[in-house]
């Protein structure tokens, strides 16, 4: 499958991360073609998770974060 047609693919999934330093940041990510949450942080070859309409250090303004999975503590499926 060519990187356009994976491109195409979202599957939003919420999220809640603590990295390092304490911060928790909440949003969604995206799943693609993943079927676990797990899959995304463990099996994927990016170094680093993008984190849409979330939420940090007490902000209520949506942004997009880019959070390198070496600096993430947890990350736990919201309902």
């Amino acid at each position: 499958m060519e990187m356009l047609d994976k491109a195409k693919i979202l599957k939003p999934a919420d999220v809640t991360i603590k990295t390092l330093d304490g911060s928790l940041v909440e949003g969604k990510v995206n799943l693609g073609y993943e079927n676990r949450m797990s899959d995304l942080f463990t099996k994927t070859d990016n170094p680093f998770i993008v984190v849409f309409d979330a939420t940090h250090l007490g902000s209520p303004k949506k942004k997009v974060l880019v959070v390198n999975k070496q600096h993430i503590v947890w990350a736990e499926p919201r309902d």
